[in-house]
């Protein structure tokens, strides 16, 4: 059997990104990662707050535009509306949102739910940044430490 030539491997998440998630590669919705009381459900929070408001992000590089809708079926899921050519509806789980905001990628495979989550996080993590605290709450959520190695 041969070995496939210039096939590049599949880019994967950094399981050790936080001490307080608990799953693995293959666990697509892990739902085990913010503490009670931590920034990160601080964050989350204010990510809810701009989809109950049906908030729309604009990526100023191509103009698309993205509306965050409100958790539907369950509290650690809101949903973003593709509004520019085809419409797509997806699921941006607490998982994803404070994977890229502490590793700031989010490519597909890259984060839990092995989903592209990016531009979008980020246009999301750039509004919450321009009310008040939101730099510092984008910020403690970055500073909370990795998995010992």
């Amino acid at each position: 059997m041969g070995v496939l030539v210039g096939v590049a491997a599949k880019p994967e998440m950094d399981t050790d990104f936080c001490v307080n998630w608990r799953g693995d590669r293959k666990s697509k919705w892990c739902r085990q990662c913010a503490a009670e009381g931590s920034p990160c459900l601080a964050l989350w929070e204010a990510v809810k707050q701009l989809a109950a408001q049906n908030f729309v992000l604009v990526n100023p590089r191509n103009g698309n535009r993205y509306q965050l809708e409100p958790p539907k079926r369950s509290p650690l899921l809101i949903y973003i509306q593709t509004q520019q050519g085809k419409h797509a509806h997806f699921a941006l789980p607490i998982e994803d949102l404070l994977y890229v905001a502490k590793k700031c990628r989010g490519g597909m495979y890259e984060t839990p739910s092995r989903t592209k989550q990016e531009p979008f996080v980020g246009l999301i993590l750039e509004q919450i940044a321009k009310n008040s605290g939101g730099t510092e709450l984008v910020e403690a959520v970055r500073a909370i430490t990795p998995k010992p190695a």
